[in-house]
This record gives structure tokens, sequence and C-alpha cells, in this order.
């Protein structure tokens, strides 16, 4: 089986201006959110699979595949990683038993601004595991499958900006959430991946597709950072602070007074390109280099 080259690591190394991962607020106390940008999205074909690293430590928490089991039996799916059944990675979905013996798995597709937290239905990789002829097995669980013309699973019918809700412990004690956004063809034969975040503190909820919701208190006074062509500054103290954007041949290409403690400016229309972002607030300038591409 082909296995995409999925350790965020390095390979995501390529796009630093957008795939390092983004702390920002997630509007709970102590709440902080890991953001993952995967730019350019990662395409997952028919034989090939993605090792998801959900807070980018080297080790994998997620596996995730398109794979056929016989004729007209298509499946993409994704299983919690590493394979031992004492592992707590889980993912929100239902199992059902068919023959009284063999347990299909399927993955919720979790819409955008839903809590994900320990309220989920979580299955862990023990849930998938069943036995024949005295031997242990088990299959991914599918985001969707089909199988002689029928389509099962939450992920078909044009489902788009959902996400994959996913429970990971780091440490082997305490349990994080997260989610990964994601896409699936139709016929199961594809799966495209977007973007991913965990929550850094255990036990707290997170919100589906949500990246910033609100500020954290931190020793800069401005945070400023790109987000799919708009840039994103950050402040509890707005008063008298001036927001000045130039493009790399010095131009500004926008301007203003900051009112308000999240501002947000779009480039779009500006064009990709790293821009230099600065903000000036008693005769102090905090300045930050952002990038689309």
């Amino acid at each position: 089986m082909k296995q995409k080259n999925t350790r965020l690591l390095g390979r995501l190394k390529q796009y630093s201006a957008l795939t390092v991962p983004l702390v920002a607020g997630a509007g709970l106390a102590n709440g902080q959110v890991v953001y993952t940008d995967i730019n350019p999205d990662v395409e997952i074909e028919l034989g090939e699979s993605f090792d998801l690293d959900l807070n980018n430590d080297g080790n994998v928490d997620f596996k995730l595949k398109v794979a056929t089991y016989g004729p007209d039996w298509y499946r993409a799916a994704l299983a919690p990683y590493p394979y031992y059944t004492t592992n707590q990675n889980a993912f929100a979905g239902y199992v059902n038993t068919l023959g009284g013996l063999l347990k299909l798995g399927y993955v919720s597709a979790i819409p955008q601004g839903n809590a994900i937290d320990a309220n989920n239905d979580w299955k862990v990789l023990n849930d998938l595991v069943f036995s024949y002829n005295a031997n242990a097995y088990f299959l991914f669980a599918a985001m969707l499958s089909t199988y002689m013309g029928g389509v099962y699973g939450q992920w078909g019918g044009g489902i788009t900006d959902h996400s994959i809700a996913l429970r990971f412990s780091p440490d082997g004690t305490n349990l994080h959430y997260g989610w990964l956004r994601c896409e699936v063809t139709p016929d199961a034969r594809k799966i495209t991946l977007k973007d991913y975040a965990f929550e850094a503190t255990a036990g707290a909820s997170i919100q589906a597709g949500v990246v910033v919701s609100a500020p954290q208190p931190q020793a800069d006074p401005f945070r400023i950072f790109g987000f799919e062509g708009t840039v994103h500054v950050m402040t509890e103290k707005p008063q008298g602070a001036t927001l000045r954007i130039t493009n790399m041949l010095g131009q500004v290409v926008h301007s203003q007074d900051l009112t308000a403690k999240h501002t947000t400016v779009n480039l779009n229309s500006k064009g990709k390109g790293t821009y230099l972002v600065s903000v000036t607030q008693d005769n102090s300038v905090t300045s930050k280099k952002v990038s689309f591409r």
C-alpha cells in the first residue's frame, strides 16, 4: 500500500508560512486551540494511506486510508493508532455488527461549530475488534463505504466543511479533543484533508472547524497572523493603535486605526504573496510577516 508522506513536521515545512501550528484562543477558560493548515490539501486515493500526528510530536495518532475489500466494496476510512486494544485514542461514531460477527465502524460527520468533548459517542480501536477462527481482526471505520451499489456512512451526499471528531492522549493519561476537516468523494475512492486542530488543555471542549473565537492573555500586546487570505490582529487594548500593511515592494495596501479587540483585513483582492503587518501604539511597533500562497 502506498503511504502518503504525512508526518507534518517534515511534510509541511514547504508551506511554513501557512502550516506552522497556530495557538489561538478557544473562548474557554485556559483553553488554547493549536491549529494546522494542510496547504495544499492532501488527497488520499485508492491504495494510499495517511498518518495523522495531531499534535506534531512525532507520534502517529490516527491512520486514514482508502481501500477495497473485494469487487464493488470501497471504504474511505480511519482507525486509531497504534494498533493495540488498550489505546484510548478515539473517533466519534458508531459500530454496527453484521451477522453477529463482523464489526463495521462508521465515523460521524461533525458540522462546523459543534462541540467536541466528553459527551461525544467515542469509539476506540477495541470497539472495532472481532474474533474469527480464534484470531482477532478489525476493519478501519468508514467515513463512507460503497458496496454493491449501496452507500453507507455519514460522509455521502455532498458533505462539505464537516470534521471528524478526535480524542487522543499524548501522555497516555490526559485526554485532549480535536478535529480533522475533510471531504470524501461519492464513490468513497478519495479523501481530501484540509486542516486540523486540537485543544491544548486536557479535557477542554473544542468546536469543530473553529480556529479562533476569543484572544487569550499574552505577553505581547498584539497577536498577528494570516489565515486563508485574511490578516487577523488581536489585542486586549486596541485604543490608540494604528494598523499598517505593506507588500514586499514597500507599498501600503491597507491602513486603519484599531477600534476592536479582533480586527480582520481581507487581502484576497491584493493577490498572493508576503505582507508586512505593523501595529503602532504609544511609540512602540509590533510587526510580523504573513504569507498567502
